[in-house]
């Protein structure tokens, strides 16, 4: 599935699936959604849920439906705090900490720099098929980096 919600591409099938769950209702129920926990590789979050008729992601019908509600699902873009929040709500504690790292080292800060075309698409084609993050190619060089006694 995919959507474009303001000018960004969120795509279940490009992003990291972290967690699935379910309200726990039978799958007939008109009542019954399901949510899934996506992490793009930009490291952005969101939520793709899906339900019946007369669940949270129901949507009104067209045509000879209008007025009654069908089916439906929904992106949700989660910044990192909301997330967090709602992995914490419905994950392990054990895999919201491998997820959602607490350490001070995991604060990120942005930096620019400039490439060329050329290179920028270099480095996008490597990060798409790698399947990681342009930040991450990063992140692994300096790891490789020879320690130093001060910074």
């Amino acid at each position: 599935m995919k959507k474009i919600i303001d000018n960004r591409r969120f795509d279940t099938e490009k992003a990291h699936l972290i967690y699935e769950w379910s309200d726990g209702l039978p799958e007939d129920s008109e009542s019954h959604f399901t949510e899934s926990l996506f992490r793009k590789l930009t490291g952005e979050y969101f939520l793709y849920g899906k339900g019946g008729a007369n669940s949270r992601y129901a949507k009104m019908g067209k045509g000879p439906k209008i007025g009654s509600f069908t089916a439906g699902d929904d992106f949700i873009p989660l910044s990192r705090s909301q997330a967090r929040a709602w992995a914490e709500k419905h994950m392990s504690a054990e895999a919201v900490a491998t997820e959602f790292v607490d350490a001070a080292a995991d604060e990120l800060v942005t930096i620019q720099f400039r490439l060329t075309a050329e290179e920028r698409e270099k480095l996008r084609f490597y990060a798409l098929s790698h399947g990681i993050s342009i930040s991450a190619i990063f992140r692994e060089y300096i790891e490789q980096l020879p320690e130093v006694d001060s910074y």
